[in-house]
């Protein structure tokens, strides 16, 4: 039924405000909200964060005490990150860290007895701006960001660096090792914290 009943609204074309509580729906919601950071205030975007990522913050125990300062700092080190590959590299911000946008076959109703009483053959639905099916002579794909467990990992990592930076700035008695190895992110993320303090 999970699986049948965004199908329905997809075959029926009911409104896309449905399936606002799909976890793949709230998940483009909030790839959208990193990829355009400076549109939503520091809330949306640390809402965003937490969602997406591992669980980082929610164990750090200097983010328990700095939450304000390192809610700062995350935010102009993705604001840098996102321009650096907006610049720099063929991939945007969320296709390296969420995957690229892919285009799949799917099948509606998969597993059950269906009759396909519109007998559709040409259409589109809109889930989001990130998820979008075709219906082409009857077959249909779907394009999204795949997801796969543990793909959010380089989220969490980077937030491990920034941690672990933001310690080493702050004389934080209980230092981590950092998440990622990457010079240019480091470079940035010193500069930021530097910046802000």
């Amino acid at each position: 039924m999970s699986r049948w009943i965004p199908d329905y609204v997809i075959y029926y074309e009911l409104d896309a405000s449905l399936l606002a509580d799909l976890p793949q729906v709230s998940r483009d919601r909030n790839i959208t909200v990193l990829e355009n950071i400076r549109e939503h205030d520091v809330s949306e975007v640390m809402q965003a964060v937490k969602q997406l990522s591992p669980k980082w913050l929610e164990r750090s125990k200097f983010y328990g005490s700095h939450h304000e300062d390192m809610d700062a700092i995350i935010i102009r080190v993705l604001c840098r990150i996102s321009d650096h590959y907006a610049t720099r590299c063929k991939r945007s911000f969320a296709e390296q860290y969420f995957g690229p946008l892919s285009a799949r076959n799917t099948e509606l109703f998969e597993s059950a007895v269906f009759c396909d009483p519109l007998k559709k053959r040409n259409c589109k639905y809109v889930v989001d701006e990130r998820c979008i099916y075709h219906c082409k002579n009857g077959l249909w794909t779907v394009t999204e960001h795949l997801f796969s467990p543990g793909e959010d990992v380089m989220l969490g990592d980077l937030l491990k660096t920034i941690d672990s930076i933001m310690r080493e700035e702050y004389a934080y008695n209980h230092p981590i090792k950092c998440g990622l190895a990457t010079k240019w992110v480091h470079k940035i993320i010193h500069e930021e914290v530097q910046a802000f303090l």
